[in-house]
């Protein structure tokens, strides 16, 4: 894997919950040019990619969509 080399300052929508998210640059690119982001970010995980795609943690995703 390429070096993580770019950094995300991340918050949540709900809660202020803030984290930076260290991500391959050329991923990024890929990513903000179309490419889906579970495809080309795979290392980061779903709460990562969450927090990145929709401003929302995850503890707050946890929270509105419980697992019955």
């Amino acid at each position: 894997m390429s070096e993580l080399n770019f950094e995300l300052e991340c918050s949540c929508d709900y809660c202020g919950h803030e984290e930076v998210v260290k991500v391959v640059e050329v991923d990024y690119d890929a990513w903000t040019n179309g490419e889906p982001i579970q495809d080309v970010m795979d290392y980061l995980t779903p709460n990562q990619r969450e927090i990145i795609l929709n401003n929302c943690c995850g503890a707050c995703f946890d929270e509105f969509f419980p697992i019955p």
